[in-house]
């Protein structure tokens, strides 16, 4: 079902609708018809403070079965193994507390790049398989998350997370302006890993409110889901009637070999362009 390759994306709850205080209503009723319509995916960072949001519709909804609960967990690559074992555990146990959850089904270890204070470090990719290697061994010590996914913010991240043996999959943002990943996608399936494509509309920016159809305008949405490799997409829902058209574009994705034509259209167009040499010869 088109709906198993659907996680609902909470980063809009970020942006002033889900805190205490402020009109959470849109986005809790845009989690609710989503749990109503089969979404049984829900991907959160407790570094937003907006878990409490997903608790309270899922407790509105009645509980749902078989809910499962993607977590951000991000962690400075400087860090000794010391510190960052406590940041892993200390997320873990915040969601699983805020959720209201017996377990984390998924950890989803991202580099903390912005509060890296070694930049050397963001280059070493060494370091950086080690990295993804060592936190994945300390969330299934945790017992808090079944499995654990590396986000990787480019491709030699990548690379560098498919080195790690416990890591089971890899998520990256994935839409029509970040779509880097799709040349990866064989490699990804070579290795025995899974793909989660982040932000498919990019918060919203891809949305083509010029199009006449709905289907039209959530084009970056189907091609995300177009590849048989991307296992699901984390698509941020902002209210009901964006949930209803999510899950018609979600029934229709593109044909799977637009993937690789837009890829390859954007890789070129992303190449630097050639160095062109001087009119004048040296005198």
């Amino acid at each position: 079902m088109s709906v198993d390759r659907l996680c609902f994306g909470t980063s809009t709850f970020v942006a002033g609708r889900l805190r205490p205080g402020i009109d959470s209503a849109p986005g809790l009723a845009a989690l609710r018809e989503a749990l109503a319509a089969g979404v049984r995916l829900i991907h959160s960072n407790p570094g937003l403070g907006t878990q409490w949001a997903i608790r309270e519709a899922m407790a509105s909804a009645g509980r749902p079965d078989g809910v499962r609960h993607l977590v951000k967990v991000e962690v400075p690559l400087h860090m000794d193994e010391e510190e960052a074992r406590q940041v892993i555990r200390c997320t873990l146990e915040l969601s699983r507390k805020n959720l209201g959850a017996d377990q984390i089904h998924t950890a989803v270890i991202e580099p903390d790049l912005k509060r890296t204070v070694c930049r050397p470090c963001l280059v070493d990719y060494e370091k950086i398989t080690r990295f993804y290697q060592f936190a994945a061994e300390q969330v299934l010590k945790t017992g808090d998350a079944c499995e654990v996914l590396a986000f990787c913010p480019s491709p030699s991240y990548l690379e560098a997370s498919l080195r790690a043996d416990l890591i089971t999959g890899c998520a990256a943002q994935y839409n029509l302006v970040e779509a880097w990943p799709a040349l990866h996608l064989d490699r990804i399936s070579d290795a025995e890993r899974t793909f989660v494509g982040m932000a498919p509309l990019r918060r919203g920016a891809l949305v083509d409110h010029t199009a006449n159809a709905s289907l039209d305008q959530l084009r970056s949405l189907r091609w995300a889901l177009a590849h048989p490799v991307v296992s699901l997409v984390t698509v941020t829902m902002s209210s009901p009637g964006h949930v209803a058209e999510i899950l018609s574009a979600a029934e229709n994705p593109l044909p799977a070999s637009s993937v690789h034509i837009h890829a390859r259209s954007w890789e070129a167009a992303a190449a630097p362009a050639p160095s062109r040499k001087s009119d004048h010869a040296p005198g």
